[in-house]
This record gives C-alpha cells, sequence and structure tokens, in this order.
C-alpha cells in the first residue's frame, strides 16, 4: 500500500457535507485527561454525557479541531508508512465551495480514499479518526435516494410481503421509465 496526504480540500468537503446534515454528526471519544482538559473549549465540540462518557459533536465550531484530528492521523500514516519524520502546517476549517452535502456517493468515495491514506498505522481502527469517519458515513449513507422511504427498519415475514410488492411496482415504474425515455431517443434519431 501507499499513503499521501490528502489536499485540505479534501477536508473541507468531507467536513462541510457533515455540518449541512439535518442532524448533529458525533462519536465517541475516548475518556482521557488530554480529552477532558477540552471540555471547556467550544471549539472542542466535547461533551461529557456523564454516564455515556465523553461525546464530540461536529459543528463549524469544532470543524477546524475535527479536521486537524483527520489530518494529524493522515500524515502519522504517511509517517509510518515511509519512516519519516514530517509536519504539516495547523489545519483550519473553511467550508468548502461546493455544497458536497448533496453529493453523499461522493463523500462516501471521499472518506474511503481518505482512510485509505490514513490507515498505515497499527492502530487506526481505534482513532478518533476513524470513529469520525464512521459517524459521518452513517450520515451520507442515511442522504442516500430511498433511504428515508425505505421501511425495512424492522423485517419481519409481513414486511417482506409489502416489500416484494413494492419492490414489484417500483420495478414496473422504471421498465415504464425506461421504455419511455427509449421511445423518446428513437423519435428523436427519427427527425
Amino acid at each position: 500500500m501507499s499513503a499521501n496526504m490528502e489536499d485540505f480540500e479534501h477536508f473541507h468537503a468531507i467536513l462541510t457535507a457533515a455540518i449541512s446534515y439535518r442532524y448533529q454528526v458525533r462519536w465517541a471519544v475516548d475518556d482521557s485527561d488530554e480529552a477532558r482538559a477540552e471540555l471547556d473549549d467550544p471549539a472542542s465540540g466535547l461533551t461529557d454525557f456523564r454516564f455515556g462518557g465523553l461525546m464530540r459533536t461536529l459543528t463549524k465550531e469544532s470543524a477546524s479541531r475535527v479536521g486537524q484530528i483527520l489530518v494529524s492521523q493522515n500524515l502519522a500514516s504517511v509517517n509510518a508508512r515511509y519512516s519519516e519524520q514530517e509536519t504539516v502546517s495547523q489545519y483550519v476549517y473553511q467550508r468548502s465551495l461546493k455544497n458536497w452535502g448533496d453529493y453523499p456517493v461522493d463523500v462516501l468515495n471521499a472518506i474511503h480514499g481518505y482512510e485509505y491514506q490514513a490507515c498505515e498505522t497499527r492502530d487506526f481502527p481505534e482513532t478518533e479518526a476513524y470513529r469520525i469517519c464512521r459517524a459521518i458515513e452513517k450520515a451520507m449513507i442515511q442522504r442516500l435516494p430511498g433511504y428515508s422511504e425505505s421501511e425495512a427498519w424492522s423485517i419481519n415475514r409481513s414486511t417482506l410481503t409489502e416489500f416484494d410488492r413494492r419492490s414489484k411496482t417500483l420495478r414496473e415504474k422504471r421498465d415504464a421509465e425506461a421504455a419511455a425515455h427509449l421511445a423518446e431517443i428513437e423519435r428523436k434519431a427519427q427527425l
């Protein structure tokens, strides 16, 4: 495998998409003295849920801190892969010029691309950067077309029958639309 530093615009895009999500994107943070020291800083996005532990929420105010966590893991991965001691400038969040929240598939690919670059440390699956990726990935999956309309939250024999009926109806609708589209193409070709 190889590892490269992602451009800051890559991080801006991922964070802009997650911030634009209608619900807050949050994840668990290891309960450490270092994390507890950040609790009083609103820009950290940290909250102590007492019995639930520490949680970090992605907001415009915490985006620079969250982005720095992602950048630092990316850098640690590059350094681990190539036995280097490179450094990178401090990350400061800037809203991306494109509204990436409208492109969940692209953001999912960007997250997976980031993870490829950031996974060279042995502890990557235990890092906060990994948990950030899972939280944003979950938010983007919930934005995929058809996700919110799905009734497959709980599947049993009665929902299977309903699902089969709806699937057949959707297939018939898609087939009719495809046939109409082909007819239109053929009509235009004859002109």
